[in-house]
């Protein structure tokens, strides 16, 4: 059996994928990052998050909690000369964030150096500020990418086992 992977790498690992994709992909500058390891009841998140379930030697849940300015202007940026009907704009900015998720996480399993194949689960994506309550079980892991057009939240949830594969809590 492969030993745990450390929190610290893997949340640096995703930190700097964001931020490389960030910068190139979207010319962003990320002014500051926190990583801050927190024992708190309940997190709030941004106006908009996506998020995933990891399985196998990697064992949790992430989060991708943006401000609404950020993701307008990456949704801007990824979409520009993509027509859409302005009635499917809130699908569109969801989306955003669940890809923007999707493709990090997936170039992060390369780099964690595990034996064992990781797992992930496909986004869940909702808006409107809602909260993670803590489990008795579990840790939240926070990093904060300050850039000029709102923050990017990344919150990892851990241990995994504490959810089902629609990322419900389990007893």
């Amino acid at each position: 059996m492969t030993k745990p992977v450390d929190i610290g790498h893997v949340m640096t690992l995703i930190a700097n994928r964001a931020k490389e994709i960030l910068v190139e992909e979207a010319a962003i500058e990320v002014q500051r990052t926190d990583f801050v390891l927190e024992d708190v009841q309940l997190l709030t998140l941004r106006d908009y998050t996506s998020i995933l379930s990891m399985g196998g030697p990697v064992n949790m849940m992430i989060a991708f909690s943006f401000d609404v300015s950020l993701l307008h202007y990456l949704m801007n940026c990824f979409m520009s000369g993509i027509d859409f009907p302005p009635e499917e704009k809130e699908v569109y900015l969801e989306e955003t964030g669940s890809d923007l998720l999707n493709t990090i996480i997936g170039n992060c399993t390369a780099l964690l150096g595990c034996k064992e194949l990781v797992h992930f689960s496909p986004p869940v994506a909702f808006s409107g500020g809602k909260s993670l309550v803590k489990h008795r079980h579990a840790q939240f892991y926070r990093t904060t990418l300050q850039t000029q057009f709102g923050d990017l939240v990344i919150v990892c949830v851990g241990p995994k086992d504490m959810f089902d594969q629609y990322l419900n809590y389990l007893e």
